[in-house]
């Protein structure tokens, strides 16, 4: 089942489903945010400001430590993704550029460009060859 059809769903319930189905499978609480963080298997789910609901999910397409890569069945319909230009052709000229952010310390964050899938937002953070690295996915 892929990562996108966790969304809406209780954070509590997604880990008693995903508990037997992935090996190393964390979970974390930061102030009124939860996640389910399975760095082994390319993924986290978030749910923010104690909802208790998810309400996006970053999904790895390649490494990015310490995430590697998500599964095929993991990735679900982004499976074929890659290249920015591969997300224009499904779902047309994005419609958002997301800077890249530097951070004293610490390595800059990807640039990406936002995309809109119906009632969910699409960011896709590329590498300076356009090639994907993650697809982090936020219910409107």
């Amino acid at each position: 089942m892929g990562i996108r059809n966790y969304l809406g769903v209780n954070i509590m319930a997604a880990l008693g489903k995903l508990k037997n189905k992935i090996a190393m499978l964390e979970y974390v609480k930061i102030d009124s945010d939860e996640f389910l963080k399975a760095p082994e298997s390319g993924f986290y789910l978030q749910s923010k400001d104690s909802s208790g609901v998810i309400s996006g999910c970053r999904i790895f397409i390649k490494e990015d430590e310490p995430y590697l890569p998500a599964s095929e069945n993991l990735k679900g319909e982004y499976k074929n993704f890659r290249t920015l230009n591969d997300l224009e052709k499904k779902y047309g000229p994005a419609i958002k550029d997301i800077p890249s952010v530097k951070i004293p310390g610490v390595k800059p964050t990807l640039p990406g460009k936002k995309f809109e899938d119906g009632d969910v937002a699409i960011l896709a953070h590329y590498s300076a060859d356009k090639e994907l690295v993650f697809i982090h996915l936020k219910m409107k």
